[in-house]
This record gives structure tokens, C-alpha cells and sequence, in this order.
């Protein structure tokens, strides 16, 4: 696959400044492709850890602040010149949601930030890039 044939970029977000950078270049790539971007937020719903009130609450907070991340991208996205941007939300462990997604929605190209918001992930590879490297279909692009 060329660089010519990147249509659909998924770029997933999580607010760090490792995936700001990756975003950054996704961007980047999209103009000179004339890509679709879409930008996705795989958020935790915490069910698995028992209050489920609590973990709907918790979710719905999360969520309102995920979109207000993912609205600023694209507004940054479109000033930069980029008509074609998606946004998306999901539920799930970011790992197996960012793969799901990219294969269900067959995109061609995968940015990821190399590391993530935790502080374990910051001193090697995010445990979700490599994840994502090993089990995409399409390319994937880690930004450090």
C-alpha cells in the first residue's frame, strides 16, 4: 500500500500529549491525501468493577469530556483544512476497541501515540500501541 491510497485515518484520542502529536500528524497526512479522518475515544464504562450506578455516572462524565476533547480536534483539524472528519465514541478497553473499530471500519491507516496517559505506559510503549501494531489489519503509524 502507497501513501496515496491512505482514504481513512483513524486517529484515536485519549488526551494525552502523546496522542495530541499523533494527531497532529494524522492531520498532516490527511491533507495530503485528501483523507477521511476520523477521531475516535474508546472509553472505560468501569461495569466490570461492580456499582454499575456508579459506573454510569462515572461514564457519562467521562463521555461529556471525551466529546469536548474530540470537538476541539476537529475544529482544529478543519482550520487546518480537513472537510472530511468523523468523531466517534465507543465503549470498551481501549486495546481491543481501537482494533475492532479500525478493522470493522476498514481504515487504511492507524495513528497512535506511543505511549498513553498512565504513568506505567510512559516509560516504554503504551501496553495499547503495541496492541494496536500487533493486531490492526491496516498500517499503523506510532508517534512518539
Amino acid at each position: 500500500m502507497s501513501v496515496s491510497e491512505y482514504k481513512k485515518i483513524l486517529i484515536p484520542v485519549d488526551g494525552s500529549d502523546a496522542s495530541y502529536r499523533a494527531f497532529k500528524e494524522a492531520v498532516s497526512i490527511a491533507k495530503r491525501n485528501d483523507s477521511e479522518l476520523i477521531l475516535l475515544n474508546v472509553l472505560d464504562d468501569f461495569v466490570r468493577f461492580g456499582n454499575s450506578e456508579a459506573s454510569m455516572r462515572l461514564y457519562d462524565d467521562l463521555r461529556v469530556d471525551a466529546l469536548s476533547v474530540l470537538e476541539s480536534y476537529e475544529a482544529e483539524a478543519k482550520e487546518a483544512g480537513l472537510e472530511n472528519v468523523t468523531l466517534e465514541i465507543i465503549k470498551g478497553d481501549a486495546r481491543y476497541g481501537i482494533v475492532e473499530f479500525a478493522n470493522t471500519a476498514k481504515a487504511d491507516l492507524v495513528v497512535v501515540g506511543a505511549t498513553g496517559k498512565g504513568a506505567i505506559e510512559r516509560a516504554m510503549m503504551g501496553s495499547v500501541s503495541e496492541y494496536v501494531v500487533r493486531n490492526v489489519k491496516s498500517h499503523v503509524l506510532v508517534i512518539k
